[in-house]
């Protein structure tokens, strides 16, 4: 289980999805899951990363900040979701999920119908290549999905991943439209203690150009250190100090940030 924690409003709950315009209720479980490991593979239940996002947009969301993984068209978690992912045979990997209405609609897309996610992955030696389909539903028919690749490859110290994506939908009413395409190259070094990062992106009708760095000191074992810098064309990521959703103007027109913090990880 994992809770989070808006310290700018001093509440439990995450900091960006704050309920709004008919959601009384805000996301204040950001993972919920139980499941089982087995030889024949994974399968959990509860709100949880998804699988589209675990092999499509993951690899490009390497950030420490608030700001990052919002290049994608897709999102991160949903409520009332079933998920399997299958044993690694000869260097391939299969997953899938199920979501059902009600937890799309509780979830931050707001998507009114049932969810259903697709992917494959297949590593050799250092590179990694998965593809994926992230069907979003319609409850009035209307087709309303993203198709989307990744690779990675790791040289030594040097971390490279590409994403892309690709709307396909015939929804009138869809924010982001047909045919509309993102694109993302992110590339990180480790040179001792430091880790630096960059990532550069073209997301149509969300965020437009995105350019994202920074880097990450490992203090010790359990603190990390960070300053990042992100800036995007349109609005994506960027909303009003200590609003999230509830202050958000889509009329705004981009912005840049520079943020420094620190993420100290524990168990109990």
């Amino acid at each position: 289980m994992e809770i989070p924690y808006d310290a700018a409003n001093s509440r439990f709950r995450d900091s960006y999805d704050q309920g709004g315009v008919g959601r009384s209720n805000a996301e204040r479980i950001r993972i919920g899951i139980v499941g089982l490991d087995s030889a024949w593979g994974r399968v959990t239940l509860g709100q949880q990363w998804m699988p589209y996002y675990n092999a499509i947009t993951f690899p490009v969301d390497q950030f420490s900040t608030f700001y990052s993984g919002f290049a994608t068209y897709t999102t991160f978690r949903v409520k009332e979701t079933v998920a399997y992912q299958s044993p690694v045979i000869g260097g391939l990997q299969l997953g899938g999920s199920y979501s059902t209405r009600h937890g799309n609609i509780r979830s931050p897309s707001r998507i009114d119908d049932r969810r259903i996610q697709a992917v494959a992955s297949y590593q050799l030696n250092n590179t990694l290549l998965a593809m994926g389909m992230d069907d979003r539903g319609n409850a009035a028919g209307f087709r309303d999905r993203i198709y989307g690749a990744s690779l990675t490859h790791t040289i030594g110290q040097w971390d490279l991943a590409l994403k892309y994506e690709l709307t396909d939908t015939n929804n009138p009413a869809s924010f982001y439209g047909n045919n509309r395409q993102a694109a993302n190259i992110f590339t990180s070094y480790q040179h001792g203690k430091n880790r630096y990062k960059l990532m550069l992106a073209r997301v149509e009708s969300y965020g437009e150009t995105v350019v994202h760095a920074g880097v990450d000191h490992q203090f010790n074992e359990a603190l990390t250190l960070f300053v990042e810098f992100y800036q995007e064309q349109e609005t994506a990521a960027l909303t009003g100090k200590r609003q999230g959703l509830d202050g958000f103007d889509a009329a705004t027109r981009g912005g840049r940030i520079i943020a420094a913090g620190f993420r100290y990880n524990f168990s109990f």
